[in-house]
């Protein structure tokens, strides 16, 4: 199955991409050039696809809860090596 991607914006420094995923939900990804390291944007997108409505809903349900864990709402999570989400390339 043919994935649809596509780069949004591109530096020397990394690449971020928009891939339609479960059932075309798009998530975005920056992926690093000189880095082995992948982050998945937390948006609407991201929301929807864990569950919740939209990214209001899911700040609305979990954000305190995550504030008080880290100090704030991140606006992107790392993608660990073995993570499914994390073979998306740089082509």
């Amino acid at each position: 199955m043919k994935r649809n991607a596509k780069t949004i914006e591109e530096t020397s420094k990394y690449k971020i991409v928009v891939e339609n995923r479960f059932d075309n939900i798009p998530l975005t990804f920056k992926i690093w050039k000189n880095k082995n390291l992948k982050e998945l944007k937390i948006d609407d997108g991201f929301a929807r696809a864990v569950g919740f409505n939209s990214l209001k809903d899911m700040k609305d349900k979990v954000g305190e809860s995550t504030i008080k864990s880290l100090g704030y709402f991140p606006e992107w999570t790392i993608l660990e090596e073995m993570d499914p989400l994390n073979n998306i390339g740089l082509n």
